[in-house]
């Protein structure tokens, strides 16, 4: 451990190094990178830094016109702020005389306020610099003794823990020495602070003295309301010290005074690298350490992990208490719901309580989490405000703002935290969360977990935010969309599902939950990220959730108008028409889907071949063009895509797209089978057994029983058609998905045309299911009336009266 580290621009190199030699001389013992031997730049480099300046006790910036362009510098001095609550100080030395106040007030006015700087170049206040460093490093200790004041906090009301207060006491007299486990909030204080009132620990101890950490021990022991003492000179002693020193002795003075009879109880303790805790454990006198994460840092003590109650009967006379109030067995049936499939802390059940206490409501009135987490972000001001003291449920609040406080974190800690913020309310599963956020962070999340601020279910594999602690870390930490972390994290994400239409239902199924996560949590687009919002509406296009993706990309479309509602005509514009078209036609909206492509086609006119194909598409399904009018449109498309794309997806696809409309205007069929097959190749060769060969299948499939001239044929075509059907439900994951509703249609007039009227009944009926859920049992609908025609031509055949019957029935009544 070094005692003094020294922060600099390499720029500096020659008078560093006298700076450091001068400190040398007056036996300071410098940290300085340039000795450190096989320094590798990155995270490495990052690492030994941090670690350098976390063992100092004091930090030196020197000041010159290139320190203050360092980013490296003031990534140090960020650093060292941090540790100013541990007792570190710093000191601002100017090396450059031509370097100006302002410039430093700009650099890192915000750190280096208050403190006075020091001149290298001038020989008085060089000298002063020594001696100031020499004193902060001079040690406070005495021999002296003093009588302890026993201090022992207010208790808390528990409910369900009288096993853990014999364990406490029983383990403590085992060694002496006990350190007490658990994630924050799951009520270790609250356990405490029984115990220390409780008349066994008032017999045993003579004096008992309670810390209650205050973001380090250094605060605290400097505190005289927290460690007091009966002792002539103390106060005199407080007034000739600085805070560092005046800690010091306290804690001195501290190791003299305590016996057996004492017991030292320390709260809420930060292991890491706080730099009076291994004095503070070694105290010769009973000792208990409560902490979130011992980490090795206490294997000399009796070790005991509080878990959450495990008893929902304990919850509900903990809830009960809070409440102020009986509840009816009804309303626990109702708190268990929302506790449920969450490892809630005992302060959460606590905050719950009051919070429905405070509004005056009870568990039935909400039907989930989400109403609650709403409720408290709408009125967190005012829960925090003085109004809400009566209830008492201020104070709580601040007690878990203190527990768990966003803004201690490091910077690794607030990336997780603040991408957790964004994740569905009932988490990702651990894999996919750390492909997204990289795998460098799976320690820093490990430790989150074992602190309390993130949680998991019990196999561990699915990752969540406690939904209060994510109400504290928005409210503390910015949660924007261009924030760094977050950017990158969502951009990952936009990275991950930009291939979805080539992935498996299945597999997109599993990105689902977040990308309507990320939409909620950002829901307003912009210019530059655009593009991102229509991958995530095509994603939900895909996963059926089609009305959310037109939203989405409505307000795409949105971006590219002025404020007077002109277009602006631009190629970005014309992607979410685009976009937009392929909703519509999802949806069955034919009209708006030619609307929408018309307008992407004015715009890209013939240099994009896919408005030029789905256009096309719209027209065919809409039922209102000729074959004349249309085929323009998909020669043009190809042409583009021969030219440009010659073998790729997009010459397949414009092959698949053009044979599609050519089957189903019944025209040149021959011509319509060679480039299905010229389309099938590509795709088998390009993404064997994807979605787009189920397509090409499908259509080449049906081609083959269209100008079927002999059973074989069917056969063929039948063959084809099953496996295009196979595919799609492997990659669909659904049977009645709406994009089986083609396959579906031309299997049973397949059938039909092989007189198999068993299977063709099969696959009407199925299509019957498929387009019910797709327009929603609209009866008026000339899709649902089609089925319905189809079903009773079969069911006539079959001799089954009663289908035929409700057939006719369905169509005279809304055909």
């Amino acid at each position: 451990m070094k005692d003094v580290f020294i922060s600099y621009s390499s720029l500096d190199r020659t008078i560093v190094e006298e700076v450091c030699a001068q400190f040398e001389q007056a036996e300071l013992n410098c940290w300085i990178s340039s000795r450190v031997q096989n320094l590798e730049p990155g995270q490495e480099y990052t690492d030994r830094i941090r670690e350098a300046i976390d063992s100092c006790k004091i930090f030196v910036v020197l000041l010159s016109h290139n320190s203050i362009e360092s980013l490296q510098v003031r990534q140090e001095i960020i650093l060292a702020n941090d540790r100013q609550r541990y007792g570190t100080r710093i000191f601002p030395v100017i090396i450059d005389d031509q370097l100006d106040m302002e410039d430093i007030h700009l650099f890192a006015g915000y750190v280096l306020a208050g403190k006075e700087f020091a001149n290298w170049n001038k020989e008085d206040s060089r000298k002063e610099l020594v001696r100031q460093m020499i004193l902060c490093l001079s040690n406070s200790a005495t021999n002296e003794a003093a009588e302890i004041v026993s201090i022992i906090p207010e208790r808390t009301k528990i409910v369900g823990r009288g096993t853990e207060l014999q364990e406490i006491d029983r383990l403590l007299q085992d060694k002496g020495k006990l350190c007490l486990t658990g994630m924050g909030g799951i009520g270790k204080t609250a356990l405490l602070q029984e115990f220390c009132n409780s008349e066994l620990c008032k017999k045993k101890y003579k004096t008992i003295v309670y810390f209650s950490v205050e973001k380090c021990l250094l605060r605290t022991i400097a505190n005289d309301s927290v460690l007091k003492f009966i002792s002539e000179g103390l106060e005199e002693k407080k007034q000739e010290l600085s805070g560092y020193e005046y800690a010091q002795y306290k804690l001195s003075l501290l190791e003299n005074s305590v016996d057996q009879d004492t017991l030292v109880v320390i709260d809420n303790v930060e292991p890491e690298n706080d730099p009076l805790l291994d004095r503070m454990c070694s105290l010769n006198c009973n000792t208990i350490v409560a902490t979130r994460h011992a980490e090795g840092r206490f294997k000399s003590y009796q070790q005991y992990a509080v878990e959450e109650l495990k008893s929902k009967q304990s919850l509900h006379d903990l809830f009960e208490l809070y409440y102020g109030n009986k509840l009816e067995k009804e309303e626990y049936d109702a708190l268990d719901l929302i506790l449920a499939d969450v490892r809630f802390h005992t302060m959460t059940v606590i905050i719950l309580a009051k919070q429905m206490s405070y509004f005056g409501k009870k568990p039935h009135d909400y039907q989930n989490k989400i109403q609650l987490r709403i409720e408290r972000e709408k009125h967190l001001p005012q829960i925090l405000s003085g109004g809400a003291s009566d209830a008492n449920i201020a104070g709580i609040y601040m007690q878990l703002f203190d527990l768990f406080d966003a803004t201690t974190l490091s910077s690794d800690e607030k990336k997780v935290m603040k991408t957790m913020c964004i994740l569905p309310t009932e988490g990702i599963s651990r894999h996919l969360y750390l492909e997204l956020i990289g795998e460098s962070l799976a320690q820093t999340i490990e430790k989150l977990e074992k602190t309390g601020w993130i949680q998991n279910n019990n196999h561990g594999t699915v990752i969540m935010l406690h939904p209060m602690i994510r109400d504290i870390v928005v409210h503390e930490l910015e949660i924007y969309i261009e924030d760094p972390s977050i950017s990158e994290f969502v951009s990952q994400f936009i990275k991950m599902i930009s291939n979805s239409w080539n992935k498996t239902y299945q597999e997109n199924l599993e990105y689902k939950e977040l990308t309507l996560s990320v939409y909620y949590q950002f829901p307003t687009p912009t210019i530059s990220r655009y593009k991102d919002y229509l991958v995530l509406s095509k994603l939900l296009w895909i996963l059926d959730y089609m009305d959310i993706g037109l939203e989405i990309q409505n307000k795409v479309k949105m971006l590219f108008t002025d404020e007077n509602g002109k277009r602006m005509n631009s190629a970005e514009e014309a992607e979410a028409f685009l976009q937009i078209g392929f909703t519509c036609q999802g949806k069955g909206d034919y009209t708006s889907a030619a609307a929408e492509l018309e307008k992407a086609t004015q715009i890209y006119g013939n240099r994009y071949a896919a408005s030029l194909s789905h256009l096309a598409q719209a027209y065919m399904a809409g039922g209102d063009k000729t074959i004349a009018e249309i085929e323009p449109l998909l020669k043009e498309s190809l042409s583009v895509r021969e030219r440009y794309w010659k073998g790729t997806i997009s010459e397949a696809s414009s092959c698949h797209l053009y044979a599609k409309t050519l089957s189903a205007y019944e025209t040149d069929l021959e011509h319509a089978i060679q480039m299905e097959k010229r389309a099938n190749k590509i795709f088998n060769e390009l993404q064997p057994g994807g979605v787009n060969v189920s397509s090409s299948k499908y259509i080449l499939g049906w081609l083959f029983v269209q100008t079927a001239d002999s059973e074989d044929d069917v056969e063929h075509g039948i063959e084809m058609l099953e496996e295009a059907k196979s595919i799609r439900i492997i990659h669909r994951g659904d049977p009645y998905h709406s994009w089986m509703e083609d396959v579906y249609l031309k299997l049973g007039l397949a059938y039909e045309k092989k007189k198999d009227d068993e299977k063709a009944k099969e696959y009407f009926e199925l299509l019957l299911k498929v387009r019910t859920n797709k327009y929603g049992n609209n009866p008026s609908k000339k899709e649902m009336l089609e089925v319905y025609e189809l079903l009773k031509r079969v069911y006539a055949r079959l001799g089954d009266r009663d289908g035929e019957s409700q057939c006719r029935k369905y169509i005279k009544y809304y055909g």
